[in-house]
């Protein structure tokens, strides 16, 4: 039996080239591409070129092909819940890209399925999957720092309509700070903390109703508060974490990357580094899949859907609808 673990790549962008590229330099080669689908046959040829695997222009061919082992889904989300729920109508073990869904409602919806076919789908939150991430959870869960009292986290970037990616502004992919980079800090702090008591979002809209920033503030009825502030437009340096407790502080710059996490409490200075990857997550995820779980320990479904009520409601208070959520309203009222 081969040790290697194979994946089928559906989107072909900058985050699937990223993946497939560090797969083809592990040493180990314990992952590769066996197949691979978008929407442009011609985008998907020239994956395949670079990184392997068959081209298929139709995804049920793709998610049919024996070799797959799992599916690897890096589309914008708005395609997200559509693509796993045909990973699992076809039984394919299922690692959807950040944010899990669309909304709430879709990610229960794929959950319940996911659930009722017996099939492992779990939300690429990477993060969450670091060396870095578990261990100031440790820190955390361990009372080094003792009684968490505030976490603050930046996330800003220095972009615009014609940098970066179009899709941050295009509402009909989904765009706008908050489901880009805002799920980010919010997953970070539910990892921590758990369910929020309450959620508050105060929101900058441009012109065209995209949401650009936010700041977001989660509330505990044990005091600890959460303050995150995200933007696409105003560059307010790098992006960091610091979690500040009763008996010290944990510090985490380029947090979402994790990269590095200092611990300065009362037992002295400890401070633990890597270098970011997401192949502690493609390891872990085959290895769940090959022990058969249907869950991830890491990021449990129900954290996923958690995480998706949050972002939900920071959209209520801001009024943001997309327009695939108007047409569904629309459809179900005829």
């Amino acid at each position: 039996m081969s040790n290697t673990f194979n994946w089928c790549f559906i989107g072909t962008g900058k985050m699937a080239k990223t993946a497939a590229r560090q797969m083809a330099l592990t040493r180990s080669r314990s992952h590769r591409v066996v197949a691979a689908y978008s929407r442009s046959f011609e985008h998907t040829k020239n994956f395949t070129t670079w990184f392997g695997g068959t081209p298929y222009t139709e995804l049920n061919h793709a998610l049919s092909d024996d070799k797959v082992d799992a599916v690897y889904i890096a589309t914008p989300h708005t395609s997200h819940f559509e693509y796993a729920m045909e990973c699992v109508r076809h039984k394919k073990p299922v690692l959807v890209e950040k944010p899990f869904t669309l909304n709430a409602e879709q990610a229960d919806e794929l959950v319940k399925s996911a659930s009722d076919n017996g099939v492992y789908v779990a939300e690429a939150m990477w993060t969450w999957f670091s060396p870095i991430a578990r261990q100031v959870r440790q820190w955390v869960e361990g009372g080094d720092i003792g009684e968490i009292k505030t976490i603050n986290i930046k996330y800003a970037m220095a972009t615009s309509r014609f940098y970066h990616a179009p899709r941050l502004f295009d509402k009909n992919l989904g765009g706008g700070a908050l489901l880009d980079i805002g799920v980010y800090p919010i997953s970070y702090c539910y990892n921590l903390l758990g369910y929020p008591d309450s959620v508050q979002c105060i929101g900058e809209l441009n012109d065209d109703l995209i949401d650009v920033g936010e700041k977001i503030t989660l509330q505990y009825n044990s005091g600890t508060v959460c303050n995150i502030r995200v933007s696409l437009t105003n560059f307010e340096g790098p992006e960091s974490a610091v979690i500040t407790g009763s008996k010290g502080v944990v510090t985490i710059p380029l947090f979402h990357q994790a990269i590095k996490a200092t611990l300065i409490s009362d037992k002295g200075r400890e401070a633990t580094r890597t270098l970011p990857t997401y192949m502690t997550e493609f390891d872990t995820v085959a290895d769940e899949i090959r022990s058969g779980k249907v869950d991830s320990d890491f990021v449990p479904q129900s954290a996923s859907c958690d995480v998706m009520k949050i972002l939900d409601a920071c959209r209520k208070q801001m009024g943001i609808v997309y327009p695939q959520e108007i047409k569904k309203t629309s459809s179900n009222k005829k």
